[in-house]
């Protein structure tokens, strides 16, 4: 997997002060995408052991509230993205079971649920922002995502109800 940046103390990518992790990889290809350059699974640096140390040491930080994972899109099917997400939210969890993690999605969450590579995530993220970008519904106003198709859910609420649970 390779990731176009690591962003330390992001505010717009969630609630407090997080540390986000942009994969790259997303063949869905969003006309209007704010990050065009992520698409590419090629792109960027590969993530490897130092990458995830300065991840880790981020969370460590008290003032850090958690993971945000975007892209690209960390649950494309392009290279081996979604195994090594899995394994990172994993080990994130582990280590720091206080912290959240929000991901992104260009998949629908029922979509996600029914493929059995990817529901495994769900295990360990607390918020998915999903669907694709609309550019025709394109909303600057918008809390957490970018077009008005697009829902913030809290996976953990979901999971144990027969409903989606919107964050609001």
């Amino acid at each position: 997997m390779n990731y176009a940046s690591i962003l330390k103390c992001d505010i717009a990518n969630g609630p407090g002060f997080r540390v986000s992790l942009f994969v790259c990889g997303c063949a869905r290809k969003c006309p209007g995408c704010f990050n065009q350059s992520a698409q590419n699974p090629e792109f960027g640096n590969k993530f490897d052991e130092k990458a995830k140390k300065k991840i880790f040491d981020e969370l460590s930080k008290d003032y850090c509230t958690g993971l945000s994972l975007l892209g690209g899109d960390p649950m494309s099917k392009l290279s081996d993205i979604r195994k090594e997400i899995i394994s990172l939210c994993r080990e994130v969890k582990e280590k720091f079971p206080d912290k959240d993690i929000w991901m992104w999605s260009g998949y629908d969450f029922e979509e996600l649920m029914g493929d059995d590579t990817a529901k495994d995530v769900f295990e360990y993220i607390d918020v998915i922002v999903d669907g694709p970008f609309v550019e025709e519904q394109k909303d600057v106003d918008l809390k957490w995502k970018g077009s008005s198709n697009q829902r913030v859910i809290d996976v953990k609420k979901t999971l144990v109800s027969d409903r989606i649970i919107l964050v609001d």
